[in-house]
C-alpha cells in the first residue's frame, strides 16, 4: 500500500486514499536496472511503431504479466462485486498513438473479475510520464468522458488500474469523476509500479564516511 512514507512522492494522493502498487520503477535507468522497469517499458511499447516488430511479443508477455500479477493478489469472491477500471491512456481511441493497454491487462485477468472502459479520454493530452507539464486534477478530468451504462448492477466497489502512479493526478481525476456518479462509491487504485525519481544527492551520500 502506499502509506505516509510514500504518499509525499505522489502529492495529488490524499490521507484517505487507498492504492496499491507492485513494484517501483525508476525513470531513465533503462530495462536492466529492475524487472519492474523492464515490465513497464514493455508494457509502453507504442502499438503504431512496434506490431509486427520483434518488440511486440514483449508488450504482449507484459500484459500477460500484469494481468496475473493483478489476478494473484486479488480476492476472487470478494472481486465478483468488483469493477476493474482502466485510468485512460493519454490519446482518444482515434488517435494513431492509443494504446489501451491497462484495458487489455484488465481484460486478460479473467473471470470471474470484471472490466469495463468506464472512462475515456475525448481530448488528446500528453503522456504524463513523458511531459514536464503540471497539471490538476480537474483540468485533467475536463479531458475525460463517463460512460455511465457500463456501470453494471451489484458492483459495489471500483478498482482503478494503471501501469504507474506518477504524482496521483490521474487517479485524483478519474476518482473525482466516479464520485460525481456515484458519490456513496467506494474506489481505490492499483498499480503495477510507482515511480521512484533518483537521489539528486546519492553521489555525495556516497562520499561521506
Amino acid at each position: 500500500m502506499i502509506g505516509d512514507l510514500e504518499r509525499p512522492d505522489h502529492h495529488h494522493l490524499e490521507a484517505g486514499d487507498q492504492c496499491a502498487f507492485f513494484g517501483e520503477y525508476t525513470p531513465g535507468e533503462g530495462w536492466k536496472h529492475s524487472s519492474t522497469n523492464n515490465l513497464i517499458l514493455n508494457l509502453k511499447k507504442v502499438p503504431r511503431t512496434t506490431r509486427n516488430t520483434a518488440q511486440w511479443p514483449h508488450k504482449l508477455a507484459a500484459i500477460r504479466d500484469a494481468a496475473a500479477a493483478i489476478r494473484a493478489n486479488l480476492d476472487p469472491q470478494r472481486m465478483a462485486t468488483t469493477l476493474l477500471v482502466p485510468i485512460p491512456s493519454s490519446k482518444t481511441a482515434a488517435h494513431p498513438d492509443y494504446d489501451p493497454r491497462m484495458l487489455h491487462v484488465g481484460e486478460s485477468v479473467g473471470a470471474p473479475f470484471c472490466c469495463a472502459e468506464l472512462l475515456r479520454t475525448v481530448i488528446d493530452r500528453a503522456a504524463l510520464h513523458g511531459s514536464a507539464e503540471r497539471r490538476d486534477p480537474e483540468a485533467l478530468a475536463a479531458t475525460m468522458a463517463c460512460e455511465a451504462h457500463l456501470l453494471a448492477p451489484g458492483v459495489e466497489r471500483i478498482l482503478l488500474i494503471d501501469d504507474m502512479i506518477t504524482t496521483g493526478c490521474s487517479f485524483r481525476a478519474c476518482r473525482n469523476i466516479i464520485a460525481d456518479q456515484w458519490p456513496s462509491m467506494p474506489v481505490f487504485g492499483l498499480f503495477i509500479s510507482r515511480r521512484v525519481l533518483p537521489n539528486p544527492f546519492a553521489a555525495f551520500t556516497d562520499l561521506i564516511p
